[in-house]
């Protein structure tokens, strides 16, 4: 941050506008020091939150309002406990943002654009703050300081939500795409829905329009949530990633949906139907913002190797053994390195090649190369029946290490199965999957959201051939690929790498996740990985490490 921009950290407490805070987090004031002055905001931390790095949201208040409104009106601190997020209330100038137009937007002099843009870096600098899950919602005249952010900065949030009023900020050119939820009722007295005014405002329609032209949501709208006071319909790109969530409440007027009721004579009615909160939450849940865009190569998919001093070199032969126990009572075994997971970025869940009998460490790794993997790949070898225990096995893990660490599966031979099975029924959890000496069963399922995926086969592998087998139902390598620029929706031209022994194609979507490579080994079998390959392995465990804190889904996606 520039010399004139910096932050002041105030340990000063702070109470709630009802007389104290009802939830259990901390609430304190800071100053933040921009241009030569010092504005003031509030930061929610709540006691729930996981170790490590966690979402941020920036909450905007409306006109005459100020952070303690919000929060007491949007009932917020509830809904970031449950969801373990850190809220931060900004307050404006006199009571209002000098953004957009509208009977709130009477602040004309202060600028509110260099503040959004100081709060942003102070944001992110926040050591407990993921800064690729930092998100903005606004009410009324605070909308239009979330709309100012998408228009004016460079991309910083991986989502944004308006809650009543529509987009009024001249010469709007966002840099990059920013998921939108819009939420505005059709009776609201200050923000006429159909737009004009004397104030001559944009209409819901519009803005709904601009943001799904700029986001590229090419297909028709699809209600997603249909009640007798409110409907949203979801737009979606061409790969079927969501872009603009509209929703529009019947009756509604000036208001939050599902907030306290508040001079409803002068605001209109409050919708009590959807839990606005909960639904801003939910929506912000399902975005992250895309990791850097990786420079183009000479058709390479992978980065440069990692130096030999950052490999793993564990003794195979020496591991913890843990033991789950089910809520049924019985117990699942995994087995984890003894030298521990200390400094992993990424946890690799790998399913033994044996089904149905007890995991035999020192084979499995062996069979893996799993001594060869990069730095920051920490593993634990399962068990192959893995019934009731994947939750349960990353919970206990992420205690012991103490981060919420992304999970990845790798499944051997007959473990395949089990790793396309949590690829298809548990993409809320795994960021990347990983298939040795396995082939992937038609049809492929269409998750929401797509881990990325990785195949390694052998065409002389007599189980799993990397040329497919139609009569057992086992799709070739080259139908992988077509199935996943299809059903999945993401187009690309397969990038080629080879080395000693192997030779991989692939393609990620544009901006780098999700990604599908599949590589053939020259071997009988694929379960005899070579270094290079198992490098391969490693670095593409590595490059798919995003996983969101889940928060609660409302609608079905």
């Amino acid at each position: 941050m520039s010399p004139r921009t910096h932050l002041v950290v105030a340990l000063v407490a702070a109470l709630a506008c009802a007389g104290g805070s009802a939830y259990a987090g901390s609430y304190r004031r800071e100053e933040l020091l921009v241009e030569g002055v010092t504005r003031e905001l509030f930061v929610y931390t709540p006691s729930t939150l996981a170790p490590g790095r966690s979402p941020a949201v920036l909450a905007f208040h409306g006109f005459l309002s100020d952070a303690s409104g919000l929060r007491w009106i949007a009932k917020i601190d509830r809904f970031a406990d449950a969801a373990g997020v850190i809220v931060i209330y900004p307050n404006a100038v006199a009571k209002s943002w000098n953004a957009g137009r509208g009977s709130g937007s009477t602040n004309r002099t202060t600028d509110d654009v260099a503040f959004a843009k100081a709060l942003l870096a102070a944001t992110l600098e926040r050591p407990e703050v993921d800064p690729r899950r930092i998100y903005a919602m606004g009410f009324s005249n605070g909308a239009q300081m979330v709309a100012t952010i998408v228009c004016k900065l460079d991309h910083q949030l991986a989502a944004a939500a308006m809650v009543a009023h529509s987009l009024n900020i001249p010469q709007c050119e966002p840099r990059a795409r920013v998921p939108m939820l819009l939420i505005q009722g059709r009776k609201d007295p200050f923000v006429p829905f159909e737009g004009g005014g004397k104030d001559d405002l944009a209409s819901h329609q519009f803005t709904v329009d601009f943001f799904r032209r700029i986001n590229q949501a090419v297909a028709p709208a699809k209600n997603v949530l249909e009640l007798e006071s409110i409907t949203c319909s979801e737009s979606v790109d061409s790969a079927g990633r969501e872009q603009v969530l509209s929703c529009i409440g019947e009756r509604d007027g000036h208001t939050w949906p599902g907030g306290v009721v508040f001079q409803p004579e002068l605001f209109g009615p409050t919708n009590p139907d959807l839990v606005g909160t909960e639904y801003v939450f939910s929506f912000f849940s399902r975005h992250v913002q895309p990791a850097p865009r990786r420079a183009a190569s000479s058709g390479a998919t992978t980065p440069a190797p990692a130096a030999a001093g950052e490999l793993n070199k564990p003794e195979p032969s020496r591991w913890n053994e843990r033991l789950v126990t089910l809520p049924t009572g019985g117990q699942r075994r995994y087995y984890e390195p003894r030298e521990g997971l200390a400094g992993a970025r990424v946890l690799v869940l790998v399913v033994p090649e044996v089904v149905g009998k007890p995991a035999r460490p020192d084979a499995v790794a062996a069979a893996l190369g799993l001594t060869r993997l990069p730095g920051g790949a920490g593993y634990v070898i399962m068990d192959a029946d893995l019934s009731g225990a994947v939750d349960l096995v990353v919970e206990q893990v992420r205690a012991r290490v103490g981060a919420p660490l992304p999970v990845s599966v790798l499944g051997l031979g007959a473990g395949g199965a089990v790793a396309q099975q949590l690829f298809c029924d548990r993409s809320d959890l795994v960021s990347a999957v990983v298939m040795v000496a396995a082939a992937v069963k038609a049809p492929l399922c269409t998750p929401r959201p797509v881990p990325s995926l990785l195949s390694v086969q052998s065409p002389r592998d007599a189980r799993a051939p990397a040329d497919g087998d139609p009569k057992a139902g086992l799709m070739s390598q080259s139908e992988l690929l077509a199935t996943w620029r299809s059903d999945q929706g993401f187009p690309f031209d397969p990038d080629v790498r080879s080395g000693a022994g192997y030779s991989c194609r692939g393609g990620a979507h544009p901006d780098g996740d999700p990604e599908i490579l599949t590589c053939r080994s020259d071997s009988t079998s694929a379960a005899a990985v070579g270094a290079d390959a198992a490098r391969i392995v490693g670095e593409f465990l590595l490059r798919h490490q995003a996983k969101p804190v889940p928060f609660t889904i409302v609608h079905p996606r």
